[in-house]
């Protein structure tokens, strides 16, 4: 299936995305591949095999050659050399992003349904400052924007774990939104990252799901701020 268009705003176009339904594709799944979830309840492995599918396809498009892509040890995707990405589900859809080593060091994606985050989880989600600025949002909107940050988040979570190797908790980083971007900066260091860096990021809206994205182009060395 093609990627919505929305993700040529997201992403630099050296970026392959492909995105589709989260559907019973465990006989496209190769051998290797089926071993990561042949424990998993029906749930995992259909989202596993839709998102490998997914990423198959965005590796084909940047002349990868059709490998397996297995999970490793903390269950992100071990991508062939040569290559980065991310891969996101939601309930009932899912999308991978890939690119090429050498154009892009580090990618992280997140799909969100559109629909308020639950006020029970704002705190879980929002740091104390956040948690202001939500409160200061107009009431019909506050969800929104909380489910926002968490989708933000998520996908500097996954852009930024490859270069620190560490779980963030959502509380240790601050985002500040804007109608289509975001900056996330770090409350504490992190692997290579003092406190203070910051990373930008870009969201949208399309057919129902909330879309974040990040990615550091390789040619300035560094995530951009």
């Amino acid at each position: 299936m093609d990627s919505d268009p929305i993700w040529a705003r997201l992403l630099p176009e050296c970026v392959a995305v492909e995105e589709g339904p989260i559907a019973d594709r465990l006989a496209a799944l190769l051998p290797e591949e089926l071993a990561d979830v042949s424990a998993a309840v029906e749930k995992r492995r259909f989202e596993y095999a839709s998102g490998r599918a997914c990423a198959h396809r965005a590796l084909a498009r940047l002349g990868f050659a059709h490998a397996p892509l297995k999970a490793g040890p903390d269950r992100a995707p071990l991508w062939p050399d040569g290559a980065i990405g991310s891969i996101s589900h939601m309930a009932g859809w899912c999308a991978a992003a890939v690119a090429r080593a050498h154009e892009v060091t580090a990618l992280g994606i997140d799909l969100e349904p559109d629909l308020p985050l639950e006020p029970s989880l704002w705190r879980l989600v929002a740091t104390d400052r956040e948690q202001a600025q939500l409160e200061r949002s107009p009431a019909s909107s506050r969800g929104a924007r909380a489910r926002l940050l968490f989708c933000a988040k998520e996908a500097f979570y996954k852009c930024q774990y490859p270069a620190t190797r560490q779980l963030l908790d959502f509380r240790e980083v601050e985002c500040e939104l804007s109608d289509d971007a975001f900056r996330v900066t770090l409350l504490r260091a992190a692997g290579p990252f003092a406190e203070g860096v910051t990373f930008r990021g870009r969201h949208g809206v399309a057919s129902g799901r909330r879309i974040a994205a990040m990615a550091w182009p390789a040619k300035s060395g560094s995530p951009p701020a």
